[in-house]
């Protein structure tokens, strides 16, 4: 039980009684969880508030005004992907993205529409895509970062050039103050007096208008100004005072939005992107003020660190057939993407010619080694995804260093972008550092990352060193030090880049809005001039934490100490596989990002037990999220930083289970194999006691199992030979294949096997088949690695046999298959040199031979990939495609996500209502609704979970197979 001081105790009761609805958390793995964002920060909160209705942002917020005494205060928080802090406290974190995440209202005429702070950008463009309308900020957090968060750091991104920032959409923001009470931030007309302006607003409008001068004079003449109290444009027009624009960008230190009014625009009808490549970074850069000629929407950069980087990432195998020639090319340095946006493609093509001129005049000079255009939408789509990846890959552990953010998105003149990085690299060449570079090189932002190793002091030292020469870099090129991503812990540059007058104005406008200084606090401005901003080298970083673990237990848990805390995992699309325990519960704590930041602090704990007073709640609160983890290794793949939870799991629950080796679950558990196995010898008599409640119950109760499957084992078809009975006829066979067993295919399934084997028999093959394979994935999610890693080395030898005749090892199930190329070699230390093809994968390298087969009818098909496939074996859905579309089958692929299912999590009645929402996400309506087309789905987990929702699938091959007309 966490131990919570008298002071928040009375606070939380005082919250209560006012009526707060939402969520209260004050668990230390909760807190843990919210210690940490995208930065290199780790500050943990006293509680987290999660408000359910947009008044609890008030009760919550006259709660701390009046416990202010006892040094409370609150900050907000999103989708915490701020690299620089802005959503870290040492007290309250009130966290809106749980609940208050609903589209309000929306007018199609105004094209307004109004939000609460919750809702994520993606959702947000993907419900005004009926309407033909976008909210055109594009950001590389899109698929989770809030709307609150980006008002609160005035976000921007690709396209600011055209499209500017967050607060140039703002129409108005409903706003709660420092006491409670709420104001609506919009533009004040000055010229009468307004009911709707509170009384502090005059005098903070008559400041600025006497300091028009030193701020027309101070912010800088570029794209990406001033953020945060942006003074220049909250007056910009004559008697109007835009209080949006000096809200826009305070990070939550003026006021907390509650809803928020923008104004969106009609989306691009056509688009086209040139991907140009150089053999010089500096020469890149240096071109960028030419391209600007041919009046592009965007020109981002990237380097070559981060070309090669991608190569080893899931985004690279839709992008790897556009750009591999080049890239491989090791005279490429760097890459600018230019694209050109419009509503007819006559105007796209008239810009295009002046880039293509442009580039034919003066690109050799410039280093232009080759460069492409691409015009389809899907394509694009996907050269942009590398771009919005960058950030995570520069994360990626580089022998002991990885990708820094903290000097990570300055901005200067682009006039003035050439000679600002080539000083830039002068500081880190200086100090001896290695970098990637990326970024928007058309409103002179470059998001520079140095690899710094944060375990050690010495290089923890460099922040305060780097920060300031940059700083004072920016400030001569005429620049800013945050040109995108916010200021956070870097508010003590507030006052070099403002100047002593503005900021002296500043903290008048702080005071005016929160004078006892609890809106997020420390950061960006203070309430009195003699107040000091919280320096940035005095806030605790998580290398200081980390460097107390053992060097066994960060090469055990090494993922956990990799996550950045990009949020890749908390994507709100459904359709994305990543991650399903999040998207069902919407609970952070469940999410790679919030497990591994448990699994840290529970190593650190472990290797320093002076300091676990919060070790048994933390293992407590980890062991349950960790047990609904579905293991589905989408994490392993789509976060960029490959953090791999299922192995961390498995890790974690070896040292669990060594305190709980003699429950029955767990030796029923480790025995599964073995008596699924005895189970399909004799079907009949199992499905028979199956059939008496009492037996089942009785089952169910001791293996804490809700759904026993019935044994379905199928005689295999004639001419079908046992592989280990026949190696010298398989080794002299032109025509032999050998078919892996999957033991559970066998047990439950095999309907599925017998319809490959005659597939491939019709095909004119030979076909063996191995012994069941016992594959112990089971063993390995479970956490008896000793175990798993006996029965590896017993499929390896056996298979080994197999492998070395010389023939085809054909598998059906994508899980079984990758486990030679993931766990296996995991558990074993060594690379597996056994190479098992997907039954897909054969299909289409043999598609003239399965043409050449008479089918009963064409009637088109859905297919609902395996999650694995979706992440892993993104190629598998496509020769799945391709298959079909030979045999002229319209084959229509559906990513939805997790099924809910995952080998046994499905079955285990403790995660019976988690599998089942995690199913209703997606999967259930599209079940639902494919009514004009068969309903397939390769994975056999997939098929139980439909099967046990009362919906009608197969696997292909078994689709095929029944298609076929029988000879005569």
């Amino acid at each position: 039980m966490t131990t919570i001081s008298v002071e928040l105790k009375q606070l939380i009761h005082n919250l209560k009684q006012e009526g707060f609805q939402g969520e209260i958390e004050v668990d230390y793995a909760e807190r843990i969880v919210a210690a940490t964002d995208n930065s290199i920060y780790q500050v943990v909160p006293q509680a987290i508030l999660y408000p359910r209705v947009e008044e609890d942002i008030n009760r919550a917020m006259t709660c701390v005004y009046a416990h202010r005494h006892h040094g409370f205060n609150l900050c907000a928080r999103g989708a915490a992907t701020g690299t620089n802090g802005q959503s870290l406290s040492t007290s309250l974190i009130l966290d809106c993205s749980r609940h208050l995440n609903q589209i309000l209202d929306f007018d199609p005429k105004r094209q307004e529409i109004t939000i609460q702070p919750g809702v994520v950008l993606d959702q947000l463009n993907e419900y005004l895509a009926e309407y033909e309308l976008f909210f055109p900020i594009d950001i590389s957090t899109s698929s989770r970062a809030t709307l609150g968060g980006m008002v609160a750091t005035d976000a921007s991104g690709k396209g600011s050039l055209i499209y500017g920032k967050t607060s140039h959409y703002l129409q108005q923001i409903d706003l709660v103050l420092a006491d409670g009470s709420d104001y609506r931030a919009a533009a004040h007309k000055l010229d009468h007096i307004n009911p709707e302006i509170p009384d502090f607003i005059l005098p903070i409008a008559f400041e600025l208008e006497q300091q028009r001068e030193e701020i027309d004079r101070v912010f800088p003449k570029m794209h990406r100004g001033l953020t945060g109290y942006n003074l220049q444009q909250s007056i910009e027009e004559p008697n109007i005072f835009n209080t949006c624009f000096l809200v826009a960008g305070s990070e939550g230190t003026l006021g907390i939005s509650k809803r928020i009014t923008l104004k969106v625009i009609k989306k691009p009808t056509h688009r086209r992107l040139t991907v140009i490549f150089y053999q010089n970074f500096l020469q890149a850069l240096d071109h960028v003020s030419s391209l600007m000629e041919c009046a592009p929407a965007a020109i981002e950069m990237l380097d070559d660190k981060i070309i090669r980087l991608a190569q080893s990432d899931s985004v690279w195998f839709s992008i790897k057939n556009m750009l591999a020639t080049q890239t491989d090319n090791p005279e490429i340095q760097a890459i600018n993407y230019v694209e050109h946006v419009g509503y007819s493609d006559k105007e796209l093509q008239q810009k295009q010619q002046i880039l293509l001129d442009i580039i034919a005049d003066n690109g050799k000079a410039h280093g232009v080694v080759f460069s492409q255009t691409e015009h389809e939408a899907d394509k694009i789509t996907a050269l942009w995804n590398l771009r919005k990846r960058a950030v995570g890959l520069l994360g990626k552990l580089q022998g002991s260093k990885r990708g820094i953010a903290f000097v990570e998105d300055t901005a200067v003149p682009t006039e003035n972008l050439a000679r600002y990085i080539k000083g830039f690299r002068q500081i880190l060449d200086e100090a001896g550092l290695d970098y990637g570079m990326y970024g928007h090189a058309d409103a002179g932002v470059l998001h520079v990352r140095p690899l710094l190793d944060m375990l050690q002091q010495k290089d923890r030292d460099l922040i305060r060193l780097l920060s300031d020469q940059v700083a004072n870099l920016a400030l001569k090129n005429k620049g800013v030090l945050w040109g995108e991503h916010g200021r956070g812990f870097r508010g003590e540059y507030t006052p070099l880049f403002f100047g002593e007058k503005l900021y002296s104005l500043l903290t008048k406008i702080k005071h005016y809005f929160d004078p006892y200084n609890i809106l997020n606090p420390g950061k960006l401005a203070t309430p009195d001039v003699n107040l000091p901003i919280t320096p940035l080298d005095q806030v605790t970083m998580k290398g200081t934490f980390d460097q107390q673990i053992s060097l066994r237990a960060r090469q055990d848990y090494s993922s956990a100490l990799a996550c950045n805390g990009n949020g890749t995992c908390h994507s709100w699309k459904l359709s994305d596989t990543m991650c399903p325990s999040y998207k069902a519960t919407g609970n952070k704590a469940y999410s790679p990002k919030g497990r591994a930041a448990m699994l840290r602090e529970w190593i650190r704990l472990k290797d320093n037990p002076s300091q676990g007073s919060e070790m048994a709640s933390l293992e407590t609160s980890l062991k349950k999220s960790l047990q609904h983890c579905l293991s589905c290794k989408s994490c392993t793949s789509t976060c960029p930083l490959n953090v791999d939870i299922p192995e961390m799991k498995s890790r974690f629950l070896e040292h669990m289970g060594q305190q709980n080796s003699a429950i029955i679950k767990n030796q029923l558990i480790q025995h599964f194999e073995n008596l699924i196995s005895i189970g399909s010898r004799l079907p009949k008599i199992h499905n028979l006691f199956l059939k008496s409640s009492l037996i089942s119950k009785l089952i169910q109760y001791l293996s804490g199992l809700n759904r026993i499957p019935w044994f379905a084992p199928i005689p295999l078809p004639k001419g079908v030979g046992l592989a280990h009975q026949h190696l010298d006829t398989i080794r002299s066979s032109d025509k032999a294949i050998i078919l892996l067993r999957d033991n559970y295919l066998n047990s439950f399934d095999g309907k599925t096997i017998n319809a490959a084997c005659l597939l491939l028999q019709r095909m004119g093959y030979d076909v063996y088949i191995t012994q069941p394979i016992h594959n112990g994935k089971l063993l390995y999610v479970k956490g008896f690695r000793n175990r798993f890693k006996q029965q590896s080395k017993q499929v390896i030898d056996s298979m080994l046999t197999m492998a070395n005749c010389g023939k085809p090892l054909l598998s059906l199930e994508t899980m079984s298959r990758l486990m030679f190329e993931q766990e296996y070699p995991l558990i074993l230390g060594q690379s597996v040199n056994i190479q098992v093809q997907s039954i897909e994968d054969f299909l289409v390298s043999n598609l003239a031979k399965l043409q050449r087969l008479p089918l009963s009818d064409q009637a088109a098909v859905t297919l609902l990939p395996h999650c694995m496939e979706q992440t892993q074996s993104q190629e598998s859905s496509q020769q799945w495609q391709q298959v079909y579309k030979a045999l002229d089958i319209d084959c229509r692929v559906i990513n939805a996500g997790c099924c809910g299912m995952s080998g046994l999590f499905g079955h285990e009645i403790e995660n019976n209502a988690l599998s089942d929402a995690i199913f209703n996400l997606q999967w259930r309506s599209i079940a639902e609704h494919t009514q004009s087309s068969r309903l397939l789905a390769n994975g056999y987990s997939c098929r139980s979970q439909l099967k046990n929702k009362d919906f009608q699938t197969v696997h292909p091959v078994e689709d095929l197979c029944s298609r076929l007309v029988r000879p005569h």
